[in-house]
């Protein structure tokens, strides 16, 4: 085994290219040589956004200076010099500037407010960078604010990463364990993947998760095979270990809760019960144990 077939890292060589894959690169790709300035891709997590991303940054030919941002940038500011590092004099060099915004549901307002401004910049009548922004759903959400209508009317192609289709999880299982040089001792059944899918709804990073531990198991008992019993077994796993987390933790926050609240309850109780039997509080006082010049609770009472 060269690599771990199902390992969670992204690693181009065990790319799979599915339909959603292949339609929505090819769609990128139109958007920069049509030079729209602006491209949004969206998908929940772990939908192979990231993979879209390094595909980018190393296929683009030359007539391209692809920059990847991994991390978003939290100022204009912060952008601006992430910029300026990444393609210095723009004037000097020939390739179009392309810069890609991964996780970029998380610019804020002042940042998006800065991609707007970044778009308005031409050169020979072209949109002088081009931008492709590169999120989870939440991006969608927060572009089609009212207050960010002139910005997604700047944006040539919106784009939206599905899952794998039910027919494709096989072939992805396959192709993995055939990029990790494991096709001749592994396999995975049909019915197995059909299994993969209902568990994960064909979320490539949750099938990851899942097969990981599956093909382990297999390598460990020297089983050829993975059907849906030892899915199963492997969704119980990965299942298992965030719910019993989940528990232990609501178990103990509960426990905690139930024991402030029954101290307090002893506290107020103990002294309601002193306050209305003043008896008590003196004879405490008289035998020291509250000590004789201790302020004792007030007592209204006639005359």
């Amino acid at each position: 085994m060269d690599k771990r077939p199902f390992s969670l890292a992204v690693d181009l060589d065990f790319l799979y290219l599915s339909e959603e894959h292949t339609r929505v690169f090819g769609e990128i790709v139109s958007a920069l040589t049509r030079r729209d300035g602006l491209v949004c891709v969206t998908g929940e997590a772990g939908a192979g956004k990231t993979v879209i991303c390094r595909r980018l940054l190393q296929d683009l030919n030359e007539e391209y200076k692809v920059v990847l941002v991994n991390t978003p940038p939290k100022s204009p500011r912060d952008m601006t010099e992430t910029l300026d590092d990444a393609f210095g004099e723009i004037e000097a060099d020939p390739r179009i500037p392309v810069v890609i915004f991964d996780e970029a549901q998380h610019l804020d307002s002042r940042c998006l407010d800065q991609v707007k401004f970044l778009t308005n910049l031409e050169k020979n009548g072209e949109k002088l960078l081009q931008i492709v922004l590169v999120g989870q759903p939440e991006l969608a959400d927060k572009i089609s604010h009212r207050r960010f209508a002139q910005f997604e009317q700047r944006i040539g192609a919106k784009l939206k990463l599905g899952p794998l289709k039910k027919r494709e999880v096989l072939p992805y299982l396959n192709h993995r364990l055939s990029a990790a040089g494991l096709a001749k001792e592994i396999h995975f059944t049909a019915l197995s993947a059909r299994s993969f899918y209902r568990e994960t709804g064909g979320v490539p990073r949750l099938i990851n998760r899942v097969a990981n531990i599956a093909v382990e198991h297999a390598l460990l008992n020297g089983r050829g095979k993975i059907g849906v019993a030892e899915v199963k077994r492997a969704v119980s796993k990965v299942s298992a270990s965030r719910d019993d987390w989940n528990e232990v933790k609501s178990r103990s926050s509960l426990l905690l809760r139930v024991s402030i609240f029954l101290v307090l309850l002893v506290v107020i109780s103990a002294g309601l019960f002193l306050y209305y039997n003043p008896k008590i509080m003196d004879a405490l006082s008289g035998s020291g144990i509250l000590g004789g010049d201790e302020i004792r609770p007030k007592v209204e009472g006639g005359n």
